[in-house]
This record gives structure tokens, sequence and C-alpha cells, in this order.
């Protein structure tokens, strides 16, 4: 009887030992094969998209609206963006931003956002303007019709010349052709 047991143990401990090496194997397969999709997808699907981005100088970009988040902080008025969200419908997705502004100045002022940029490429150059009157501080909504799935990335804000300028130093041209914002994080809020 001692015979037949030593047999059986060195057939277990080799079982044992292959069971181990089929597990790194696997282990190490799966890694290599994640590493591997990444660098496909990063160099040959995205053909260099994603270093073109990171490429862009923070001018080119633009500074970034948030909700809750001032913006124009060196005009003499304040703005602030008190909500972005998407408004998710099966057919037709909103972009819905609502902003308010106080009017300290002895003037009206009015904010145009123009030049909506989405994600898939897409430019929507359709005006929305607001005027505020002197001592006007209240809430506006702007509003964009997006395709399913599209999400905005950036909008370009202008300020007539003048209205609202904390100082002589600022020159026309910056007011006439707005400010361009980069848009953070969007909440998708799905809608029936």
């Amino acid at each position: 009887m001692a015979e037949d047991a030593s047999p059986s143990d060195g057939d277990s401990g080799t079982f044992e030992k292959w069971l181990v090496r089929i597990f790194l194997i696997l282990a190490f397969g799966v890694a290599f094969g994640i590493e591997g999709m990444t660098l496909i997808r990063g160099y040959l699907i995205d053909d260099g998209k994603e270093s073109a981005r990171v490429e862009q100088s923070p001018e080119e970009q633009g500074p970034t609206l948030q909700s809750g988040e001032p913006f124009f902080a060196e005009r003499a008025f304040t703005a602030h963006v008190e909500r972005l969200a998407m408004l998710a419908e099966p057919d037709v997705w909103r972009f819905v931003m609502d902003v308010r502004v106080q009017n300290p100045t002895g003037g009206p002022l009015t904010l145009t956002f123009d030049r909506l940029e989405t994600k898939n490429g897409r430019t929507l150059a359709q005006p929305v303007s607001h005027t505020w009157a002197p001592g006007d501080s209240s809430a506006f909504t702007a509003e964009w019709t997006l395709q399913p799935g599209d999400q905005p990335v950036a909008v370009t804000v202008a300020a007539p010349a003048g209205a609202g300028a904390a100082s002589d130093a600022e020159t026309t041209a910056e007011t006439d052709a707005g400010v361009r914002f980069r848009i953070g994080r969007v909440p998708v809020q799905m809608q029936r």
C-alpha cells in the first residue's frame, strides 16, 4: 500500500506545477493583451488625435466654464454659470447653460453666446444673446440642440466693446471677437 501512495503524490505535485504555470501564462497574457490594445488604439485607431489635443497651448484651449464658477473675472460686471446640463431625449440632446449676471454698470450689458463647439467636431454658430439693464442681476438660459451622444467642448462668449469694461486698457478687438471658454464636465440628464 505504501508503494501505491508515492506515485500519486508525485502526480499531484506535477499537476499543481502545471496548474500554476497555466495561471501565470494567462495572467501575463491578459496583461500584455491589454497593453497591446491600448497601444493599437492610441496610435492606429485614434490616429494621434489625443496627442494633438494635448499639444494645444492653454491660450488656444481657453479658460474653463464650470457650474458655480465665475467667468469674465476682469470685467466690472459679475457673471456666474449656475448650471451646465445635457438634457437627453431619444431623438435629440439639448445643452443648457444657466448664467446669472450682475450688472452694476451705468448702461445695458449684452452677452452673446456663440460658436458652440462639440465633441463630434461640429460648430453651431447660432448666437444666443441676452441684455441686462443697469442694476439687473437676473439669470438667463442659453440652449443649443445637439445630436444624440454629442457633447459640448467650448463656447465663445462676447460682450460688446466698452460694456462693463473694468479698465480702459481693454481692447475692442478682444471684446468683439469674444472669449473662447472650454466647457467643463456636463452631467447628462435622461428625459422622457
